[in-house]
């Protein structure tokens, strides 16, 4: 278990005539913890954060948690001891008491007031802990370093190509900590600065994390206005993983101003899209790649809010994105379909990114508890929800018998929906393997497109095939249709598809496309995951390979096993 430890037990003296302890001070609006909390709030790695503090300041301490964080039940709030050290203990006797500790227990320490550390440098000092044993934040020195042993003249002038500014996070094995800290004689108590040296007297090593130059430690009064303004024209570097060429990602920037009205947001789960195996693999025509790329894929994700500068999200909440990204409004014209609105992962970078900072439209909340495996891929399920909605507008009210054709994926989640969202309607699946059909365990009949009984009929359609196929479904549909049902189409077909207009219009059958969502359809696809319970049940059957990213390499490794899938959706858990 990983265990975040906040050290707020300072009582701030060097900031002068202040009324309270530096970490309660505010800056940009909110005490100086509260920014530091965010930051490590939102690595869901971690089993509980503990803030420790002084005693006259715990209830304090916890009221703040308690109305600025979604889940205040992930914070604990303790007393801290009389030394940094003898601090970090008492997180580890409450751990030891809580959880018990064993070799592989983490603790992550941190100062409460360098509220500007990186998501990156937690997640290297987690990775580090977990690897060495201990681990510290550095920077190289930039300026020369002068030792004086008497406090007035220079007695050395060391090497500055060796020497390293310390920081925070410190991060330990906590039980080999434990172990060296009541080894220690006093005298070596006496010479502690803090918890690394520890290691370093017990001729233990401490692997170094490379710091940031603005994680700083508001010391001084001077700090809070360096902090301050850091606040005001605060800009997030964010690293972008972009499909430069067919099954080639590198590495590019973009910065995040967090003084704009974006919601930021780190992506936490992503799915993999056959729209985007198309770029990966680079089947979609030539002038189209030159076109889109280099691009950032994925338009199917879930994640955590970082920031929000209104306060309307709350760091930690768990929330889908949506690609779909209009920039005007039409009274008449559904945002998915304005040719002016931009779509992520369609010349746009999609989700394959550190944070992504959004319009807060473009974000609807999820349960915190959801399956995000599941819940990874709510887009396409919001697809086929949109496509529902607008069965219900178009077709007429005799619904005995509907037929949905394909088997994949896209026609799997339509069934599911279409069977709660359509209870009393006989519902047929027709497709083409035996082993997928065989998973529709809710419809009342399942047939292979060669099989179809001759005297079957349906009152509308749903195609969820696309690509090549797409044409024998049309025409399979057509033909077993009752006069003027309706056709939606689902499926995405690369290039054009003939259909036989003659009996269409003989039958005066309606025909509706039906491509992307908008807001409305994910409102409605998380009302009906609470409606529905059941629902995430029968969606958890094709999840498939789950892989878990660290690296471009990892990228790739997932791009590739999605390839040779039979079924079900290949999901990236991001640790990025």
């Amino acid at each position: 278990m990983v265990f975040g430890v906040i050290l707020a037990g300072g009582i701030g003296s060097r900031m002068g005539n202040v009324e309270k302890p530096k970490q309660y001070l505010s800056v940009g609006g909110k005490p100086i913890i509260l920014h530091t909390l965010e930051k490590f709030y939102v690595n869901s790695k971690f089993e509980k954060l503990i803030v420790l503090c002084p005693s006259q300041w715990i209830n304090h301490t916890k009221n703040l948690v308690k109305k600025n964080f979604n889940d205040s039940s992930k914070i604990v709030v303790i007393e801290g001891g009389s030394t940094r050290n003898e601090t970090i203990m008492n997180s580890i006797r409450y751990i030891e008491k809580e959880y018990g500790l064993d070799d592989d227990t983490i603790i992550v320490t941190h100062d409460s007031v360098r509220p500007f550390l990186t998501y990156r440098i937690i997640e290297d000092n987690i990775r580090y802990a977990q690897e060495y044993g201990a681990c510290d934040t550095v920077i190289p020195a930039s300026d020369t370093i002068v030792e004086s042993a008497g406090h007035e003249i220079i007695s050395n002038i060391p090497d500055r190509s060796i020497m390293y500014q310390g920081q925070t996070p410190q991060s330990f094995k906590a039980k080999k900590l434990k172990e060296l800290y009541e080894g220690l004689t006093e005298e070596e108590k006496e010479i502690l600065t803090d918890a690394c040296k520890i290691f370093v007297i017990k001729g233990q090593d401490v692997h170094l994390v490379e710091g940031e130059v603005f994680n700083i430690k508001i010391t001084y009064p001077y700090d809070l206005r360096v902090a301050e303004t850091l606040i005001k024209g605060e800009i997030m570097l964010n690293t972008v993983y972009r499909l430069v060429a067919p099954r080639r990602f590198e590495v590019a920037f973009n910065d995040i101003d967090l003084n704009s009205d974006k919601v930021v947001v780190r992506p936490t789960h992503l799915s993999i899209c056959h729209a985007d195996q198309r770029y990966y693999q680079g089947t979609r025509p030539a002038d189209v790649m030159a076109k889109k790329l280099p691009m950032a894929l994925i338009h199917e994700a879930i994640g955590d809010v970082v920031y929000d500068a209104t306060g309307e999200f709350k760091p930690g909440e768990l929330v889908v994105m949506i690609p779909n990204t209009p920039v005007e409004k039409d009274d008449v014209i559904a945002e998915n379909y304005l040719r002016s609105s931009k779509f992520r992962a369609s010349g746009f970078d999609g989700f394959m990114q550190d944070n992504v900072a959004l319009d807060r439209d473009r974000l609807v909340r999820l349960p915190q508890d959801i399956d995000r495996t599941v819940a990874a891929f709510t887009e396409i399920v919001s697809v086929s929800v949109h496509a529902l909605r607008r069965f219900e507008r178009f077709t007429h009210a005799r619904k005995n018998v509907v037929g949905i054709w394909g088997d994949g994926n896209l026609g799997y989640i339509t069934a599911v929906f279409f069977h709660y969202m359509h209870p009393d309607t006989k519902l047929v699946i027709f497709g083409t393997n035996e082993d997928k059909l065989s998973s529709f365990t809710f419809a009342d009949e399942t047939h292979l497109v060669w099989e179809i009984p001759e005297d079957l009929k349906v009152d509308h359609a749903i195609e969820c095939v696309g690509g090549d196929a797409s044409q024998k479904a049309i025409d399979q549909m057509i033909d077993i249709i009752q006069p003027e049902g309706t056709i939606a189409l689902l499926g995405v077909s690369e290039y054009a598809v003939p259909i036989n207009t003659r009996m269409v219009l003989e039958k005066g059958l309606h025909l509706y496309g039906s491509s992307r969502s908008g807001r409305a359809d994910f409102e409605k696809t998380v009302e009906l995951y609470q409606e529905y319970p059941e629902i995430l049940g029968y969606l958890s059957n094709i999840v498939g390979a789950q892989v878990e990213v660290n690296s471009i390499a990892d990228m790739t490794k997932a791009f590739e096993m999605d390839i040779n899938k039979m079924m079900g959706k290949t999901i990236m858990i991001w640790n990025k």
